[in-house]
């Protein structure tokens, strides 16, 4: 069998899978009698999905057709009749792909933390000085960009320039240029990666 024939074969056996989710949410929905609130929320979840750059996928898809079931029966149990209200599967799919992009996020910040920790460990580099002002920023997400970029270039100032001077260069007092060094510091300790 050719490479082709197997690509086919894989998208073909992708798509079945996929009509399988999808009936066997609906025939979880329908035994709920949630039928038409879980068809209004998949509609909705597609939607959803692009409004955001990335959403939580399993590495299988088999384990990510057990994922979307289990997730789904959790989502079928907490929507109201639709002769209630609309809003539920309105903002419980909104919740269901915030908290899935929050998830993918976070698992792309380890992954990213975890390979510049290995390149960091391998060039056995692990001074906050040694890092490039990109590095920091992968690094640090969660600190302003123009906070590290402070802090990059005061730790790579020339000599003859103070810590007066650069705070009086960059618009800030002295006492904020150390602040954003502890903060930054701090931050990279509690990485690891200076151990």
């Amino acid at each position: 069998m050719n490479l082709k024939t197997k690509i086919k074969i894989k998208y073909a056996l992708y798509y079945i899978l996929g009509i399988v989710t999808l009936g066997t949410i609906l025939l979880i929905s329908y035994f709920y009698n949630r039928l038409i609130e879980t068809s209004i929320t998949i509609v909705i979840f597609y939607i959803y999905r692009g409004l955001f750059d990335k959403q939580y996928h399993s590495h299988s898809i088999y384990l990510c057709s057990i994922i979307s079931i289990l997730v789904f029966t959790v989502v079928i149990n907490l929507e109201v009749s639709i002769s209630i209200s609309i809003l539920s599967s309105v903002v419980i799919t909104f919740i269901l792909t915030l908290l899935s992009y929050y998830i993918r996020d976070y698992l792309d910040q380890k992954v990213l933390i975890n390979t510049y920790r290995t390149k960091l460990n391998n060039l056995n580099v692990r001074c906050i000085e040694n890092l490039t002002e990109e590095e920091l920023i992968s690094l640090m997400p969660s600190i302003r960009y123009e906070v590290l970029h402070i802090v990059y270039g005061y730790l790579h100032k020339p000599k003859e320039l103070n810590a007066s001077g650069y705070a009086y260069r960059n618009s800030i007092s002295e006492a904020t240029l150390y602040r954003y060094l502890k903060q930054v510091k701090t931050k990279y300790e509690s990485l690891g990666l200076n151990s």
